[in-house]
């Protein structure tokens, strides 16, 4: 819920969540507050003020803030036999917003690695430019989340997103083996 929150909000300026201040998320007080909030994202009030503090972390970093001055968010995008939906796009680039728990960049690039963020990246941009969309570069905002709400920018270089989209085409001719011969293996 947090970090839909966050994204609802840095992205879109949206706050439309609700604050639960009565206590533990169980028992009859809270079923009751779930049933008149339905849909709704509910934070407790320690979430809505780190929500707060993220927004206006990112919002007045020198790097973030200009680059999700101009754009759109959340823009959608099917391309032959895939899809996306994109964080951020602005004129020749896209954004990712990610809540790591973290600002040190070697940690950064290490969760970026297991979770093969550069593939998504590669995948976004392989989508924008298919559909003729001029995209250069390729950003991770990435947002501490909790403590100091520190905040950092990374350029994905051009190294990294080669590798993404070749990470990405495998994962592709793997799904589509396994939906020709309906064997599903796993990851192993």
């Amino acid at each position: 819920a947090f970090l839909r929150a966050v994204h609802a909000a840095v992205l879109e300026g949206v706050t439309d969540h609700v604050v639960y201040n009565g206590g533990d998320r169980k028992g009859k007080a809270w079923d009751l507050f779930q049933m008149c909030h339905p849909g709704r994202t509910i934070l407790s009030p320690r979430e809505d003020a780190r929500l707060q503090g993220v927004v206006q972390a990112v919002r007045e970093h020198e790097d973030a803030g200009p680059l999700l001055s101009m754009g759109r968010p959340e823009v959608s995008v099917t391309w032959a036999d895939y899809k996306a939906r994109i964080d951020w796009v602005g004129p020749g680039y896209i954004v990712d917003l990610k809540t790591l728990g973290t600002t040190d960049v070697g940690s950064i690039a290490r969760q970026s690695a297991i979770r093969e963020y550069h593939g998504q990246l590669a995948h976004y941009m392989d989508g924008l430019r298919t559909c003729g969309h001029i995209v250069d570069r390729a950003y991770l905002i990435v947002c501490e989340g909790d403590g100091a709400q520190d905040v950092v920018v990374l350029d994905v270089d051009d190294r990294a997103l080669d590798e993404g989209l070749k990470l990405r085409d495998r994962y592709a001719a793997t799904y589509r083996e396994c939906a020709r011969t309906g064997v599903w293996p796993g990851r192993h």
